[in-house]
C-alpha cells in the first residue's frame, strides 16, 4: 500500500468515526438547561436563537451537528495553515486530527461543548461559519466573480449575528487581514465581507448591550480568577509544543556534541549547528550529516519568521477572546470556545513541522488515538447513563395526573461537569415553567439535595376592576405559583384571556399578600438597629399595596403595557451578596428598595437596575422596590447555603 492512499484511508477512516461517534452522543444527550427554551437561550446571538430552535429536534441534533463539528474541525486546520489538507500527505491527515483533539484538551468543558444543544447552537455552529469566513482572508483566495462580494457579506453577517464571542473574532480577525494586504492586492470581496460582519456585530450589541464591562473591570481580581479554566486548559497545549520542540533541539544536538568530543584538544568550542546537512568541509564541498541525526535535520530549519509571528499572535488572540468570554452577554465556560480555536491555530502549524521527526510523529499519533478513544468511549457511556435518567424522568411526568405535583429523581451527577450542566431541575423558575407546561402544580426533585432551589412560597392574589366575578372566575387558574416569574407569566395568560371576553380594557392587579414590610422588627438599617428615617418610610409604605405584577388600562386602551418585568439574578460572590437586575427604567419609577424577611425590612442599595442583597440567613426572603403609590415585589427566594 502506498503512502498516498494509506494517507486517504487514514484521514477517510478518522471521519467516519468522527461523524459517528458525534452522532450517535447527539442522539442520546437529554434536553438540559437552555435547552428547554423555544430558542435554546444560551445567548448565541440571532444565529444561535435560530439554529436552537432547530437542534432541539433529538434527530436533528444527531444528524447536523457532528456534520458542523467536522467543518470547524477542518476550517480550524486551514485557518491554522492557510490551505486545504492534502489527503495524500500523512502530516496533513494527522494535522486533522490533532485539531480535533487539541480542541478537546483546550476547551474546559469539552464534552458540553461539542453535544450539549445550548452550546452547540450557541458557539458550535457561529464557530463554524466564523472559521471559515477567515479562513478565506488567511488564505487571501481570489474568489474571482460577481458574486463573490454579496455571498462574503452575508457569510459575514451570520458570523456577526453569531455569539458575542465568535463575532468579536470574525470582526478582528477580517479587519486584521484587511489592514494587512495592500490596497492594491485586496479581493473584491474583503471589505464587503467585513462590512457584513460588522453589521452583525453592532445589532448584536444593540440587541444584547455589554452590561457587564462595569461588572468585570470594577471586579478585576475576581475576573483574574474566572480565567483559570481558560489557562488551565491551555497550558498542557503550550507545554505539549514547547516540550516536544526542546526534545527535537536536544536530540539534533546530541551528536554534534559527541563529534566534538572527537575532535583534536585544540577545538575549544562545540558547535551546535541547528543544520547540520548545510555544514562545509575545508574544500568547499557538503559534508553530510551524521546517519543517526538525518531524520532530526529533516526537520530541524524552524518556522519561518512569519509563521513565528502568527503563532505569537494567535497565542495573543487566545488570551483576549479569553478575557472577551467573561463580558458576556451569560459568561460560562461556553463562551471560550473562539480562544481554544486561537490556541489550536497557534499550536498546529508547530505540531506539523515537529512531525517531521519520526519519533514525534508516533507520539503525536499515540495522543490522538489515546486522547479520542478515551473521551469517546466515556462520552458514549456517560450520556447512555444521562439519557436513560432522563427518560425515566419524563416516564414519570407523564404518568402524574394534569394539577398534580410530579416527583421525579435527580440526576446522579447535580453539579455540572466536563460534560453536563448537571441537575437543571434545581432552578425553580425552569421547574414552575416547566409545570405549567405540562400543566401539572409543580415539580419537587426527591431526593432532595443542597443545590435544590426552593420555593419562596410566594402568595399571590388576582384583583380586577369592573368584571364580574364570574368572568374574573373563569379566566383564573386554580393554583398561583409560588415563585414570582411564573406567578407574572400566568398573570400576563390571564389578563390577556380577561382582554379577549371582556372586549375593553382590563384594570387588574396580582398582589402578593405574604410579604409586609414591617416584620415583627419593624424597618431595619444595615447595621441591624432600627433607623427612625426607614421607619417611618416603612409605616407610610404599610399603606401601599405591594404587587407582583399589574396593568392600568383604561378605556380605549385594551392593549395597555402590562408591568411584569423581567428579573436576572447574579450568583452569591464570597461576602454572601447577590446581585438582582431589573430593567433600570423599571427601577427608575421607585425611590426606595428594601429586603424584606421574617426579621423585618432592611434597606438595600440600588442604581442603575441593580439592587445587592444579603444572603445570611436560609428564610424566605423577597426585594421590594417602592414608590409613593405602590410596591413592587421584584424577587423572592430561599437561600441555598
Amino acid at each position: 500500500m502506498t503512502g498516498q492512499r494509506a494517507s486517504r484511508l487514514a484521514l477517510a477512516g478518522f471521519a467516519i468515526l468522527f461523524l459517528a461517534v458525534h452522532g450517535v452522543i447527539a442522539a442520546l444527550v437529554p434536553l438540559q438547561g437552555d435547552d428547554w427554551a423555544a430558542s435554546g437561550g444560551a445567548s448565541g446571538g440571532l444565529l444561535g436563537d435560530a439554529i436552537g430552535a432547530l437542534v432541539r429536534s433529538t434527530w436533528l441534533h444527531a444528524l447536523l451537528s457532528p456534520i458542523v463539528s467536522g467543518l470547524l474541525v477542518v476550517g480550524s486546520f486551514v485557518l491554522a495553515m492557510r490551505r486545504l489538507p492534502d489527503p495524500r500527505r500523512g502530516r496533513d491527515v494527522l494535522g486533522v486530527a490533532l485539531v480535533s483533539c487539541l480542541l478537546w484538551i483546550a476547551l474546559p468543558r469539552a464534552g458540553a461543548m461539542w453535544f450539549h444543544r445550548s452550546y452547540v447552537a450557541a458557539q458550535l455552529y457561529g464557530g463554524a461559519v466564523a472559521v471559515w469566513f477567515l479562513a478565506a482572508y488567511r488564505c487571501r483566495r481570489a474568489l474571482a466573480g460577481r458574486a463573490w462580494p454579496i455571498a462574503m457579506a452575508v457569510v459575514g453577517l451570520a458570523a456577526g449575528l453569531a455569539s458575542r464571542q465568535v463575532a468579536l473574532m470574525a470582526v478582528g480577525g477580517a479587519a486584521i487581514a484587511v489592514g494587512r494586504t495592500a490596497r492594491a492586492e485586496r479581493s473584491q470581496w474583503m471589505l464587503p465581507g467585513l462590512a457584513g460582519a460588522a453589521v452583525g456585530i453592532v445589532i448584536g450589541f444593540v440587541r444584547s448591550p455589554w452590561g457587564e464591562i462595569g461588572r468585570v473591570f470594577g471586579r478585576l481580581e475576581p475576573n483574574l480568577v474566572a480565567l483559570a479554566p481558560l489557562l488551565r486548559a491551555g497550558g498542557p497545549v503550550i507545554a505539549l509544543v514547547g516540550l516536544l520542540w526542546l526534545a527535537t533541539r536536544l536530540r539534533a544536538a546530541a551528536p554534534l556534541a559527541a563529534r566534538a568530543a572527537d575532535s583534536p584538544p585544540e577545538s575549544s568550542s562545540i558547535d551546535l549547528d541547528p543544520h547540520p546537512r548545510d555544514r562545509r568541509s575545508s574544500s568547499g564541498e557538503a559534508e553530510p550529516a551524521p546517519a543517526g541525526n538525518r531524520a532530526e535535520a529533516a526537520a530541524s530549519d524552524p518556522p519561518d519568521a512569519d509563521a513565528a509571528g502568527a503563532a505569537l499572535g494567535w497565542l495573543v488572540a487566545w488570551l483576549g477572546l479569553g478575557v472577551a468570554g467573561l463580558l458576556g452577554p451569560r459568561s460560562s465556560e461556553a463562551t471560550l470556545l473562539p480562544a481554544a480555536v486561537a490556541l489550536t491555530a497557534a499550536a498546529l502549524p508547530l505540531l506539523v513541522w515537529l512531525a517531521g521527526v519520526r519519533w514525534v510523529r508516533g507520539v503525536l499519533v499515540a495522543l490522538v488515538i489515546g486522547v479520542h478513544a478515551w473521551l469517546w468511549t466515556y462520552g458514549l457511556g456517560r450520556y447512555a447513563a444521562l439519557g436513560d435518567a432522563f427518560r425515566e424522568r419524563m416516564a414519570a411526568i407523564a404518568a402524574t395526573p394534569r394539577g398534580q405535583v410530579a416527583t421525579v429523581r435527580p440526576y446522579p451527577a447535580v453539579l455540572p461537569d466536563a460534560w453536563s450542566v448537571g441537575e437543571d431541575w434545581a432552578d425553580l423558575a425552569l421547574r414552575e415553567a416547566l409545570a405549567e407546561r405540562w400543566g401539572l402544580a409543580g415539580i419537587e426533585l426527591s431526593p432532595p439535595f443542597r443545590q435544590l432551589e426552593r420555593s419562596p412560597g410566594v402568595a399571590v392574589a388576582l384583583e380586577v376592576d369592573g368584571l364580574a366575578p364570574e368572568v374574573v372566575a373563569a379566566a383564573v387558574p386554580s393554583r398561583w405559583p409560588g415563585e414570582l416569574a411564573a406567578a407574572r407569566r400566568r398573570f400576563a395568560a390571564v389578563v390577556a384571556r380577561l382582554r379577549a371576553v371582556a372586549g375593553h380594557a382590563v384594570v387588574a392587579r396580582l398582589r402578593v399578600t405574604s410579604v409586609e414590610l414591617a416584620g415583627p422588627g419593624g424597618a431595619r438599617g444595615d447595621g441591624g438597629d432600627p433607623i427612625g428615617e426607614h421607619a417611618r418610610a416603612a409605616t407610610l409604605r404599610q399603606g401601599r399595596p405591594v404587587l407582583a405584577a399589574w396593568t392600568d388600562g383604561a378605556a380605549g386602551a385594551a392593549a395597555a403595557a402590562i408591568m411584569a418585568p423581567e428579573v436576572s439574578r447574579a450568583a452569591p460572590d464570597a461576602t454572601s451578596h447577590m446581585v438582582i437586575s431589573i430593567a433600570p427604567a423599571v427601577a427608575a419609577a421607585f425611590d426606595e428598595a428594601w429586603q424584606v424577611g421574617p426579621g423585618g425590612a432592611e434597606a438595600v442599595r440600588c442604581a442603575t437596575g441593580r439592587c445587592t442583597v444579603a444572603i445570611e440567613r436560609t428564610e424566605p426572603a423577597a426585594l421590594v422596590l417602592c414608590n409613593a403609590e405602590r410596591c413592587l415585589a421584584v424577587d423572592a427566594w430561599v437561600p441555598r447555603l
